[in-house]
């Protein structure tokens, strides 16, 4: 379970934002592990716990993100996308239930099939195949939403010890 310490997202304009940091350089390791704890309040709008992408790309916006609400479904993604058709190049999806803690977790391990595991609550949701990874070096990170241009998708809940470890799977 979560540890008593929690960031609140109202889902209207609340999120954390990091410039270009090598926490979440991306592009070059094979293996790497994100994670957190979350406890959305609901279920009917997508809503984006992590957002990375490229501020340098005007018309094709490079980036991933976990997702909860695709198609206001409680449906947790993980997804590469490329352009901003905003359809995901690679994408990983499981079902999250609404008001509860939850962990989740992905993982990249190498580049060999089925490299890439979407945990739920340690357990493994989805699998899946992807060895080109779109985020450029020049990427920035935000957490708790979907935001650029005049694009915007908000976390409505609490997230938790989030993190990002490069090099360990």
């Amino acid at each position: 379970s979560q540890t008593g310490w929690s960031a609140y997202f109202d889902g209207t304009q609340s999120y954390l934002y990091t410039s270009t940091t090598p926490a979440f350089n991306l592009s070059s390791p094979t293996s790497w592990t994100i994670e957190c704890w979350i406890y959305p309040t609901s279920s009917t709008q997508q809503s984006y716990i992590l957002q990375n992408y490229s501020q340098s790309l005007i018309v094709n916006i490079y980036g991933l993100a976990f997702t909860y609400g695709m198609e206001g479904t409680g449906i947790l993604s993980f997804g590469t996308f490329n352009g901003n058709s905003g359809t995901p190049s690679f994408r990983l999806d499981s079902a999250v239930s609404a008001n509860r803690w939850t962990h989740v977790a992905v993982v990249r391990n190498g580049s060999a099939t089925n490299n890439m595991t979407l945990y739920i609550d340690g357990a493994v949701a989805a699998t899946g195949t992807y060895t080109t990874w779109p985020v450029p070096d020049n990427s920035v990170t935000n957490i708790g939403a979907r935001n650029y241009g005049s694009s915007a998708s908000w976390f409505q809940g609490y997230i938790s010890n989030f993190r990002s470890v490069i090099g360990t799977a």
